[in-house]
């Protein structure tokens, strides 16, 4: 893989072996990124902070069935929020191994994340999406996130920190400019080693249903 590419064909394809790579961005809606099995990994090339996979705007995309392993680098969260209802976006450049923001009926399926150090799969203002079935094991802060939007899930996935006190296993914000409930959906879950929450929700608007969790 070229260390940046940029995927405008609909798809991406991930054979079994190690591929290290900086990042890939989504152009078209409906996108695919595929691995043969979980054999296929993408390994953060060192002194890469950007997500592995970004797709911005672009709604049906889906992420399945591979490996990524963070290298422990990228950087925790900076910057400022964008709010969900409108206004200048501020770009998470460092944060996450796959982010999926600002559009509709996102998937991240069947993933597994190694190393990573902060927020493997992170779904920011996106609506009616899901991280489903995905693996994370030795993240440094958040795990799986969800920031604002609208109706999102994360159910049947695996998540342990890895660090002296991990912020939390799950995590679910708002934006303190939002003046409607996110209701999103937390269910059917295992997550352990965590010394700060196993949830964490840190706006009021933001509301979590939680069905049958550890």
């Amino acid at each position: 893989f070229p260390v940046t590419i940029e995927m405008n064909t609909g798809g991406m394809w991930i054979p079994d072996g190690e591929w290290e790579f900086s990042t890939a961005t989504v152009s078209l809606p409906g996108t695919i990124i595929e691995g043969q099995s979980k054999k296929a990994i993408l390994k953060r090339k060192a002194g890469t902070y950007s997500p592995l996979i970004i797709a911005d705007g672009k709604n049906d995309v889906i992420a399945t069935r591979f490996k990524i392993d963070g290298n422990k680098s990228g950087c925790p969260l900076t910057g400022s929020w964008t709010p969900a209802g409108g206004g200048a976006d501020i770009a998470l450049n460092e944060q996450g191994d796959i982010v999926l923001r600002n559009a509709n009926n996102g998937l991240i399926s069947d993933v597994d994340f190694v190393n990573s150090l902060t927020s493997p799969a992170l779904l920011y203002n996106m609506t009616a999406s899901n991280i489903l079935g995905c693996n994370s094991y030795g993240h440094q802060r958040e795990g799986f996130y969800i920031i604002s939007g609208r109706g999102n899930r994360i159910a049947r996935c695996d998540s342990r920190g890895d660090a002296a006190q991990p912020w939390s296993l799950i995590a679910t914000a708002g934006l303190e400019t939002d003046t409607v409930p996110h209701d999103h959906i937390v269910e059917n879950n295992y997550c352990y080693d965590s010394q700060a929450a196993f949830v964490t929700i840190n706006t009021t608007y933001t509301k979590v249903r939680y069905r049958d969790w550890e």
